[in-house]
This record gives structure tokens, sequence and C-alpha cells, in this order.
């Protein structure tokens, strides 16, 4: 908003009145939600976090591994995201049985390479229609969060936060943690502002 006041100067009696700004930030952000490059910058942020989602854990699980106080702690986090990553594959054979195995290889791809939250995020904003398909992409995106939300409700619940105090000793292992649960929250944030 700021560099637009400055840009149109001519503006400057319009943007000093009451209310103008929030109108025109909603105008903004209408415009940028509803716009093709919109669209794009958000599902292409939105594969960015996931596959950072993604890295972040599997580096958090390696430094648990290096650490022998740790490695009940990396067992829990590998397996409740190996559970996560099953029932996304189930949900994606389900949703595609009528599908080539073609189409169901390139949809388990997608899960395994952490780009399912991004990828069903793009079909519902472009409300992709797939007459094969079981479920509409908005029920498929709806179970997969499920099946997501669950797992991190049961990955995130302390899990990271005994895993540094038990490694409270080694400094190296404080970091991990944190950068896999600030990532976690930015991505919540992410998704819940461009779901508006």
């Amino acid at each position: 908003m700021e560099a637009w006041r400055l840009h149109y100067t001519q503006l400057r009696e319009l943007t000093e009145l009451e209310g103008v700004d929030t109108f025109m930030v909603d105008i903004f952000s209408n415009l940028l939600r509803d716009s093709k490059w919109g669209m794009i910058l958000r599902v292409s942020l939105g594969a960015f976090l996931s596959m950072l989602d993604g890295a972040t854990d599997i580096y958090t699980i390696s430094t648990y591994y290096e650490s022998d106080k740790l490695i009940w702690q990396a067992n829990a986090m590998l397996a409740m995201i190996s559970i996560n990553m099953v029932c996304q594959i189930l949900t994606v054979l389900g949703v595609y049985q009528k599908h080539p195995w073609q189409t169901k290889l390139k949809e388990i791809l997608i899960c395994l390479t952490f780009l399912r939250p991004a990828v069903d995020a793009y079909r519902v904003s472009t409300n992709h229609e797939d007459k094969m398909a079981i479920a509409d992409p908005l029920k498929e995106m709806m179970i997969n969060k499920c099946f997501e939300v669950s797992s991190r409700a049961k990955r995130g619940g302390g899990r990271s936060e005994r895993g540094r105090a038990n490694a409270s000793c080694c400094t190296y292992l404080t970091f991990s943690p944190f950068c896999s649960s600030a990532q976690r929250a930015s991505r919540a944030a992410f998704c819940s502002a461009s779901s508006g």
C-alpha cells in the first residue's frame, strides 16, 4: 500500500481519508487471490513450504540419530511420518482406483516428494475436474489434511521439545527442532492466509 501511495502522489489526499487503506488492501488482496499470477505464487510458495517441511523433518530425524539419547524420538518421528505417508498413498490409490497405473504412480510420487499439500491446493484453486476420480479435489485434500494434521499433532506434541531437553548437552541438536517447528508454523500461517 505504501509503495502504491508513493508512486501515485496525485492520490495523496484520497489515501489520507479514514478507511481507504483497509479498502485498498482488500482490493489488492482480492486481485492477488483471483489473478493467475497470484495463484501461481501461492501454489509455488506452498510447494516450497511442503518440501521444506519434509526436509526439516528429515534433518531433525538425522540429527536425532546422531545422539544416543534421542534414538527413540527419531524412531517415533520416523514412524509417524511413515504412517502419514502410507495413509496418503492409500488415499491416492482409493481416489484414483479407476485410473491407469501411470497415474497412480505419478500421484504416489507426489506424496513421496512431500508435494501432496501443494498439488491438492492447486487442484482445488483451479476447480480441477477428473471424471474417473472417486472423490473431488476438495474431499481428497480434506482427507489428506486430516491424516497430516493428526500425524503432526502426535509428532509435534512434545517430541521436538523432549528431544531438545534430552540433548541439552549437544547444542547442535537444539536448532533442528526449532527449525522444523518454525517451518510448520509458517506453513500453517501461509495456508490460513491463502485460503481466505
